[in-house]
């Protein structure tokens, strides 16, 4: 290291490492570095590198982040929609756990919903079963044994 450069901590790369880092390549291109000035741009372009690698790992948290929480409104919104806003947080959770733990099967025989129900009904309220009212009452008593 020539001793007009500060010597300074080898751990982060800032823009006192990156103003470094071009004046030896500069000087590269004009006259041979000494060994430790090569040894310093290796050093300098590995932490410019992990500096590089880190700020992409933090992006792609953010961009898991912001997935996670479309879901998480895309599955409050259809709770809303359904009614269940004035639930309890136990009510919830445990109606949910129910849903949850349904297979295959059981999913299955969920009467189906009519796909505009939302729009015809502005958003707000619960969308009619797809179904006839006498079919609807034998699945209810089937699922909730009444």
């Amino acid at each position: 290291m020539s001793a007009a450069a500060p010597k300074q901590p080898m751990s982060v790369f800032n823009q006192a490492a990156e103003d470094r880092l071009k004046e030896l390549l500069e000087k590269r291109k004009r006259d041979k570095l000494t060994r430790a000035e090569v040894l310093e741009v290796r050093e300098l372009r590995l932490l410019k590198d992990k500096a590089r690698q880190a700020k992409e790992g933090a992006a792609i948290a953010q961009a898991r982040r912001k997935l996670a929480d479309q879901d998480r409104y895309r599955i409050g919104g259809f709770a809303l929609t359904a009614g269940l806003g004035g639930w309890s947080e136990a009510e919830l959770r445990a109606g949910f756990a129910f849903l949850a733990a349904m297979d295959a099967a059981q999913r299955a025989e969920l009467p189906p919903v009519a796909a505009n129900a939302d729009s015809k009904a502005g958003g707000d309220a619960v969308a009619a079963p797809a179904m006839p009212a006498s079919a609807s009452m034998s699945h209810e008593s089937r699922r909730f044994g009444g």
